[in-house]
């Protein structure tokens, strides 16, 4: 019974952790065209996704609890008692199921070429970090999900150069010398 319950438990986290992000693909998306339009990211903040839950959760627990009062209780009420333990078993792996689920995502607010802004919630790979406001992106979308990259075309602006020193070795001077049709300071 135990054996049981530990595949049931497996099955039930495998189940709620294969979430598609910015990186990760599903094997249905494999070698298949997805749509793809250009944005720029407008802001971007994470966020809480809150967890579903679906068939396997619920069932899981129920045939778990089920199965362990069947085993462990005899007479008259054994089934009346594995049958409630059922329900109450369900909805406890409906429960645990979309507690298991819970997970972090990044919202995107963006503004697309026709001048549309859209927002787009994908969930948010292990440190993953939201992309910088202005950021040239593409929206890679393939019926089931839609997806934020940033556009491998975009070279982000190099950083200025650093002031330099001023004759004396101190800190940079904060004059700016004269134009050249302008006489300098006597």
């Amino acid at each position: 019974m135990q054996a049981i319950g530990r595949v049931v438990i497996l099955a039930l986290l495998l189940s709620s952790c294969n979430y598609a992000t910015s990186t990760t693909y599903r094997a249905s998306e494999v070698g298949r065209p997805i749509e793809t339009e250009q944005a720029r990211v407008i802001s971007a903040r994470i966020v809480r996704i809150a967890g579903e839950a679906n068939a396997v959760g619920p069932l899981a627990g129920g045939a778990v609890a089920a199965t362990t009062t069947g085993a462990f209780t005899r007479g008259r009420n054994a089934g009346l008692l594995a049958l409630l333990a059922g329900l109450v078993g369900a909805g406890a792996g409906y429960v645990a199921q979309a507690q298991l689920s819970n997970r972090e995502g990044i919202e995107y607010v963006l503004e697309v070429p026709d001048g549309r802004t859209i927002t787009l919630v994908q969930n948010r790979a292990r440190n993953e970090p939201p992309i910088a406001a202005g950021t040239p992106i593409l929206i890679q979308g393939s019926g089931r999900y839609a997806r934020v990259i940033v556009d491998p075309t975009y070279a982000p602006p190099a950083p200025a150069p650093a002031p330099a020193p001023s004759p004396s070795g101190g800190a940079p001077s904060a004059a700016l010398p004269a134009p050249a049709h302008l006489p300098a300071a006597a």
